[in-house]
C-alpha cells in the first residue's frame, strides 16, 4: 500500500463543506497522488465515492479495487464505460461476497 499525506487528505475532509475552496484543492492534485488515495484502504467512502466519478480511468480502477469501497460504489463501477474499470469492480471482494 502507498502512503498519502494525511496532512492532504485531512485538509480533503475539511473543505468538504465549503464546495469552493474542496474543488480548488482537488483539482491541484495531479491524476498520480489521486491513485494513491484511491487505493488507500483508509481513504473515506465520500472521498472513494468522489474519486469513481474521476476522468482518469485508471483513478476509477484504483476505487474499484478498494477493499473499502461500498457496495453502491462498486455497482456504479461494474458499469464504467471503461473495461478495466468493470473488471476490476466485479472482482472486488465486497461485491463478490454479495452476489
Amino acid at each position: 500500500m502507498t502512503k498519502i499525506d494525511i496532512s492532504t487528505l485531512s485538509s480533503l475532509l475539511a473543505c468538504k463543506a465549503n464546495k469552493h475552496n474542496f474543488n480548488k484543492l482537488w483539482n491541484s492534485l495531479d491524476e498520480n497522488y489521486r491513485v494513491r488515495i484511491a487505493e488507500n484502504p483508509l481513504t473515506p467512502t465520500d472521498i472513494l465515492r468522489i474519486l469513481s466519478t474521476d476522468k482518469v480511468w485508471y483513478v476509477r480502477e484504483s476505487v474499484a479495487k478498494n477493499p473499502s469501497a461500498t457496495i453502491d460504489i462498486l455497482k456504479k463501477l461494474v458499469n464504467d464505460l471503461d473495461f478495466y474499470v468493470k473488471a476490476r469492480a466485479a472482482r472486488n471482494p465486497n461485491l463478490v461476497n454479495k452476489l
